[in-house]
């Protein structure tokens, strides 16, 4: 499944893939199984495609089914195998193959980003080189503010944020800060958070001078042609 992914993305000349993969345990060794599955698809299209480049975002979920302290020790996990699980493929010059964190699931039945401030914060977290790339704002809810609180963690990425548009002072934050917003248009527009693509709010954060990137957001299943779809 990976290697069709990675050829996909080849084939249209995307050639930097940062990819969220979910873990549900802390158990080091279940996950260094994942990581180095995906890691050796990755080589296998690397040498089809030179250019091509994979690199992890570790992430676990922040429902009801997630309790705070199991997914605490989840991401430990990922942070201790990002010390140890490399890109490899030049063995002389191995580089960071795990390189951020991020926190998903429908947002609007699960916790706040709030809940987790203390962790994402801690010396552990900012010690350990990873960044942060979290999910924040896929609401269509007055009182979601997680885009505030992913500015404030200091993420460099934003999954969606498809309600900073109700935040003008945020959004020229974002805009100074180079934060990056991961715009996904068809997901928001199958799973309902915009009846039209034309009124989408990411026409109005390009028009603003944020930095967008597009996304497919479970691509695979939502459209036909993933990212190319989106970017269309």
């Amino acid at each position: 499944i990976y290697e069709e992914g990675f050829r996909n993305c080849c084939e249209n000349k995307i050639y930097l893939l940062e990819t969220r993969v979910i873990f549900v345990t802390d158990d080091d060794a279940e996950n260094a199984k994942i990581l180095n599955a995906i890691r050796n698809a990755y080589y296998r299209v690397k040498a089809e495609c030179p250019d091509f480049v994979v690199r992890v975002i570790g992430a676990t979920g922040k429902n009801d089914f997630f309790q705070l302290d199991q997914a605490f020790e989840t991401l430990r996990s990922v942070i201790r195998l990002s010390k140890t699980i490399k890109d490899e493929y030049e063995q002389d010059n191995p580089k960071d193959f795990i390189i951020g964190l991020d926190l998903v699931n429908e947002e609007d039945s699960s916790k706040s980003l709030e809940e987790y401030i203390d962790f994402f914060d801690s010396d552990e977290v900012k010690k350990s080189g990873l960044k942060l790339f979290l999910h924040a704002g896929e609401s269509l809810r007055m009182d979601n503010v997680d885009v505030n609180y992913a500015h404030r963690l200091g993420a460099v990425r934003v999954g969606h944020a498809f309600n900073l548009y109700r935040f003008p002072e945020l959004m020229e934050k974002y805009k100074e800060d180079n934060i990056a917003i991961e715009v996904c248009p068809i997901s928001n527009y199958r799973l309902g958070y915009t009846s039209d693509l034309r009124l989408h709010p990411g026409y109005t954060y390009l028009q603003a001078g944020i930095p967008v990137v597009i996304c497919s957001d479970d691509g695979t299943f939502l459209t036909k042609m993933p990212l190319v779809d989106d970017f269309y």
